[in-house]
């Protein structure tokens, strides 16, 4: 990837437009993509072509509308989600529930797993093997 194709992708992923210079959409993407190698090689480890993708794609699940250039105070809070992966519990949580119905669920943790969302679900679990105990 270079420059001028990061900006192309942020016009497709972020709908961002193009500026115009002098008449010519070319003049403003060679503008925005100059801009981009200027800022990237500020930091260079920290703004690799798919470090900045990352974020862009990140952005774009937020249905956020950036510039190239806003982009680069996005990659860092990327790169820190993308690192804080915590690990599949869903298949746990299928074990824990299929327990529990064999059971005949006397506490309701079936229904309580099933209503549980996001990272509630993991402290629910936590909750259920502290009862079990």
């Amino acid at each position: 990837m270079n420059a001028t194709e990061f900006c192309e992708l942020v016009e497709r992923r972020l709908g961002w437009e193009v500026p115009v210079r002098n008449g010519a959409r070319w003049k403003g993407l060679v503008v925005e993509a100059h801009k981009v190698n200027q800022r990237r090689y500020m930091d260079i480890d920290l703004y690799t072509w798919e470090n900045l993708q990352l974020a862009v794609e990140l952005l774009a699940r937020e249905k956020k509308s950036r510039s190239p250039m806003g982009v680069f105070s996005h990659v860092q809070r990327a790169l820190d989600l993308a690192l804080d992966v915590e690990p599949d519990i869903e298949e746990e949580i299928r074990v824990v529930m299929r327990y529990e119905t064999q059971r005949g669920d006397p506490e309701g943790w079936v229904t309580r797993f099933a209503r549980a969302d996001g990272h509630h679900r993991k402290v629910l679990l936590d909750a259920w093997r502290e009862a079990v105990r």
